[in-house]
């Protein structure tokens, strides 16, 4: 099966657009560059066991509940769930508020926060939501293009617009979370690859049904007319 993108970095990718689109009160500090996240949630399978590979769990980007550190000062910590805030901490675990919520109006340092012992803990520094979105649809659309030259399509006219109303679908789809990735179960790209599929053969199978009910229709008329 040919490979219309990276399959690694689509994973890379989709993980961080699951993990930040279920946060947006969080959005202004990614867009600083200061949201560190950890994600506790492990993948289970169908008996609630952890799936383990090489003897590592994979971590479960849809979990509810995740854990975040705003780079700020000595850090200030947030607990989330359900892409709600739950609790908001400093260092010596006193409760606090999200600092700064007038963002755009407020001159912040970050210059005293040393994020390397939050990184060896397991916390990666998120990018804004649109960053990771724009990539997987990039990747969305390669492979949409590629699969549509695999149809034998009248013209060029009629694979591209294949291409793009399965890109439109999927992206509905993404959106809806009902095509989600899950690290460790369906490799990511079979998954995108399948669902493509169906989505053009959905399409090509509903055009044919207008033709063939247009062309009653003409002959309809002219029955009548003769």
């Amino acid at each position: 099966m040919p490979k219309y993108c990276d399959s690694e970095v689509l994973e890379h990718n989709w993980f961080e657009w699951i993990v930040a689109s279920a946060i947006p009160i969080l959005e202004p500090y990614r867009e600083l560059g200061v949201l560190w996240t950890k994600i506790i949630g492990k993948v289970t399978d169908t008996n609630n066991e952890i799936i383990m590979k090489h003897g590592k769990p994979f971590d479960d980007p849809s979990h509810p509940i995740r854990l975040h550190c705003i780079g700020l000062g000595r850090g200030i910590f947030v607990i989330t769930n359900n892409g709600g805030v739950d609790i908001v901490y400093t260092d010596s675990m006193q409760v606090c508020n999200l600092p700064y919520e007038d963002l755009a109006n407020t001159f912040i340092d970050v210059g005293l926060f040393d994020p390397i012992n939050i990184e060896n803990s397991g916390y990666w520094r998120e990018r804004p939501v649109k960053e990771s979105w724009n990539d997987v649809l990039q990747d969305v659309y390669k492979m949409c293009n590629g699969i549509a030259m695999r149809f034998n399509m009248p013209s060029e006219e009629d694979r591209d617009e294949l291409a793009s109303e399965a890109a439109l679908q999927v992206i509905r789809k993404l959106k809806a979370r009902k095509l989600i990735y899950t690290p460790g179960l369906a490799p990511v790209f079979n998954l995108l690859t399948t669902t493509i599929h169906r989505c053009m053969y959905s399409t090509l199978s509903r055009e044919q049904r207008r033709i063939r009910n247009t062309k009653a229709y003409a002959e309809e008329i002219k029955a009548q007319h003769v």
